[in-house]
């Protein structure tokens, strides 16, 4: 399964000229959320990692940015955001974001690269069918005005928000479709 996502993201690479500004990755990592399962992940990203960015200059190097799953981080046994941001930071995984509200798993980052800015926001899901997929307030507050903020400061910079799951009742949703 490692080999498989290796051999994915070389793929992305070789296709891109060895030129992937960011790995945007968008949860279910693991079948359990277990240390052992986010270790291995963790591991094998920064190996991943290493292996597109050799050689090249800290500015030109891939960034890695995700946001946790279902899988990872609901049911469980499954190790909170506070484990999973202790395992990924042992890898050097999460050195270039800052963490959105208190335990909540959101978090943002920014890339300057060929002239042109990147911003990412991570935005955790609160609650998975639970009436239905939803955000906390604060998460809600934090992206509000780190979009501001971000657009204010370079309205031509590209903003990207990712996250796991859908907001239920969206009409993307599978059930919603009835």
């Amino acid at each position: 399964m490692v080999s498989n996502y290796a051999n994915s993201v070389a793929t992305l690479d070789s296709m891109a000229n060895n030129q992937l500004d960011a790995i945007l990755l968008c949860g279910d990592y693991t079948g359990g959320g277990n240390t052992v399962q986010a270790t291995t992940y963790a591991s094998a990203s920064k190996a991943i990692l290493d292996a597109i960015n050799s050689g090249k200059a800290d500015a030109d190097k891939t960034k890695f940015f995700m946001t946790y799953g279902n899988h990872d981080t609901e049911w469980s046994g499954c190790l909170s955001y506070d484990g999973w941001e202790e395992i990924l930071g042992n890898y050097g995984l999460l050195d270039h974001i800052e963490y959105g509200p208190d335990d909540s798993g959101s978090y943002s980052g920014k890339i300057v690269k060929g002239g042109k800015t990147y911003y990412i926001f991570s935005v955790e899901t609160a609650t998975y069918n639970n009436p239905s997929n939803t955000f906390r307030t604060d998460v809600l507050e934090w992206l509000d005005n780190g979009l501001k903020a971000a657009t204010t400061a370079n309205p031509n910079a590209y903003v990207y928000v990712i996250s796991h799951a859908p907001i239920k009742e969206s009409g993307v949703y599978g059930a919603d479709m009835d």
